[in-house]
């Protein structure tokens, strides 16, 4: 096996170990975070209270909803999405929430659909490719030598 060979395996390697590592593994535990928030946590309703204005680097306008709910132990908490929208939020608007009463600032909000999957249904097809590419090289390996 030639050294651009065993470089070249390496790199498919630290390739498939990303891949995984971003689009699987980060997916999952979030996914699992997400299940202990909802199994474990306090269901409540959550009011928009304001708005925050950011630009993103093209200039376009974002914003992100600023909300406050009531803990069941009487505690409000009010806090902000990480995730910016293009449509500003309608102020008053009140949806669903979880929270874990540890720590009512870990939440969760019921969507209709789950995007945190999208990553996983995005790299599980790639991850498979780059195996399928890896056993061939070893393949070729095993003929060859």
């Amino acid at each position: 096996m030639t050294s651009t060979e065993i470089f070249n395996l390496g790199l498919l390697a630290i390739l498939i170990l990303l891949v995984f590592y971003y689009f699987v593994y980060q997916s999952i535990v979030q996914l699992i975070e997400i299940r202990t928030i909802k199994r474990d946590g306090q269901k409540v309703l959550a009011t928009i209270v304001e708005t925050k204005k950011t630009r993103g680097p093209d200039g376009k306008t974002f914003f992100h909803a600023v909300f406050k709910y009531k803990t069941k132990s009487g505690q409000i908490v009010s806090t902000q999405l990480k995730y910016a929208k293009g449509i500003k939020p309608e102020i008053g608007k009140e949806f669903t929430l979880y929270y874990l009463p540890a720590s009512p600032d870990k939440f969760y909000i019921s969507k209709s659909i789950p995007y945190e999957i999208i990553p996983i249904m995005l790299g599980t097809p790639g991850l498979i490719f780059c195996v399928f590419e890896l056993l061939k090289i070893a393949r070729l390996f095993d003929n060859k030598y």
